[in-house]
């Protein structure tokens, strides 16, 4: 075997007879290296922005949340939730009220949700960071404020520090008949806005939080909630504590983790990631079917040396072996050079961010590096091309049959 790789590599590195076969060569290996690299890179980015979301999601989606199974809203009490909070890792637990609504400032209308939180929110979340403008309070003694979302203050051409910034919210009546009368279909409420958050355009564009005891006198539910957000501590196991929870509930409530709260963005990242795995593959496989006419190329090139190997005794197995090497070598050094330099951009790109990602909340493209990426795209190289490299060299040492004659010709 040492020997089939010490003539491989020979074959490999040192200069041809025709100019033309190190050229070919060189491609082969340039566009392993090429689709490496590339294909590398974007899977980190696309790491990068699956992170990016993650945090900001952290933001206003708790780690875990229960809720109903049947109907819109439970008795928080059934769920035995104060004893929830004395578990281990848990930090807090927020009970949240939601209902659409329909919101109007001044002469401008927009329709979103409200969203009631009690005092646990502010307590435990990382909502404050979203806040752009404004203090992060819902309560101060009587009055109630509300967070506005940049999407809705932007409906609502509103001025968060102008004279008269009552927002006015309407709901429709518990159990109100159908009728063409609407000032009686509608609950009506005022209040003032204390801060505007962005953290994503859909939600910003529908969220407006407001104190829980307000969104309760509002939508007329002096007890029921719409679902229990549970927030833990950075060491707690959340599959751990999830999977108690189900069993201590049953199966009249949901208890979803941070990805199943929003399974279609993470589906949408997963397949938008797999998708462009699959098109820079097969870009890859293109650069690595290169190898066959190289190696086409170097049978005519070391047809006699064949010939003299053969003549020897050595098999026709060992002559393909020595061409299936040379192929195999061609995508190792291609995918390792690939590797070495695709890391070494993102590490910089991590470092310095000088590629700028504009129209995102971040100054440059967000890269993560993963183990498992140099893993799926080193594995995917070398098996694509074995596969190229064993087609090529059983191809052309079947043209080899009667090379042995040549020796004495």
């Amino acid at each position: 075997m040492r020997f089939i790789l010490h003539i491989a590599g020979r074959y490999l590195f040192s200069k041809k007879k025709t100019n033309v076969i190190n050229i070919i060569s060189g491609i082969s290996v340039a566009g392993v290296f090429i689709g490496s690299a590339a294909l590398l890179i974007i899977l980190s980015v696309f790491n990068g922005l699956e992170d990016l979301v993650v945090k900001m999601q952290n933001t206003y989606v708790s780690d875990l949340r229960i809720e109903p199974v049947y109907g819109k809203v439970m008795d928080p009490d059934s769920l035995n939730y104060q004893d929830i909070k004395t578990w281990e890792g848990v930090s807090g637990v927020t009970q949240v009220l939601e209902e659409n609504a329909y919101f109007r400032f001044g002469e401008s209308q927009h329709i979103g949700r409200i969203k009631g939180v009690d005092n646990a929110f502010i307590e435990n979340s990382q909502f404050d960071s979203a806040l752009i403008r404004g203090d992060f309070v819902l309560e101060d003694g009587s009055i109630n404020y509300a967070f506005i979302g940049l999407g809705v203050e932007y409906a609502l051409n509103m001025n968060l520090y102008g004279g008269n910034n009552a927002l006015a919210v309407f709901v429709p009546k518990k159990r109100a008949r159908l009728s063409m009368d609407y000032a009686n279909a509608f609950r009506r409420d005022f209040i003032y806005p204390s801060g505007t958050f962005s953290v994503d355009q859909e939600y910003d564009s529908k969220y407006v939080i407001v104190p829980l005891r307000f969104a309760r006198e509002l939508l007329d539910e002096q007890k029921n909630i719409s679902f229990l957000d549970i927030y833990l501590n950075p060491e707690a196991d959340s599959d751990e504590i999830q999977e108690k929870l189900k069993i201590q509930l049953g199966d009249n409530y949901r208890v979803k983790n941070r990805i199943q709260q929003n399974e279609v963005l993470y589906k949408i990242l997963n397949s938008e990631r797999w998708a462009v795995y699959l098109i820079l593959t097969f870009i890859l496989l293109i650069a690595i079917c290169n190898i066959v006419g190289s190696m086409t190329m170097l049978v005519i090139d070391k047809r006699k040396d064949m010939a003299i190997l053969m003549s020897m005794g050595a098999s026709r197995k060992m002559v393909r072996n020595i061409f299936l090497s040379e192929g195999i070598l061609i995508s190792l050094v291609g995918v390792l050079a690939g590797l070495l330099i695709g890391g070494i951009f993102c590490y910089l790109q991590m470092t310095f961010g000088f590629i700028k990602a504009g129209g995102f909340t971040v100054g440059a493209y967000p890269v993560k590096m993963a183990v498992s990426d140099f893993v799926l795209v080193f594995g995917t190289v070398i098996i694509m091309g074995f596969i190229a490299s064993l087609f090529a060299s059983n191809h052309n040492v079947k043209s080899l049959k009667s090379v042995s004659a040549e020796v004495n010709a």
